[in-house]
């Protein structure tokens, strides 16, 4: 997942401004390959950060299905030394859909 520079509050599309109040606002970064906005909150509820994502194209936040069906597919790989193989996935935090790679 390629992410691009951060993006201010200020600098929001409006619909998504309007709704990701400043307070909570931490930061957003937009994701080329899938024209979406990746967006980082505070959950005052958990007192953690949560993640959302905003599609461009349907002018919608994604629902958790969703972004995950946007993930790149899980892919395996051998370091070049030949002793090592690497797994690598994705997976979401089930209390703060954090997106992580695993």
């Amino acid at each position: 997942m390629r992410l691009r520079k951060r993006i201010d509050h200020a600098d929001l599309q409006p619909t998504v401004a309007a709704a990701i109040p400043a307070e909570s606002y931490l930061t957003a970064r937009d994701r080329p390959d899938t024209a979406t906005l990746v967006i980082w909150v505070i959950d005052p509820s958990l007192n953690r950060q949560r993640e959302r994502e905003y599609s461009h194209a349907t002018g919608a936040f994604l629902t958790l299905v969703e972004r995950y069906a946007l993930c790149p597919p899980n892919r395996t790989f051998v370091m070049p030394d030949g002793r090592v193989t690497v797994h690598v996935g994705y997976r979401f935090d089930p209390d703060t859909d954090v997106c992580s790679e695993t």
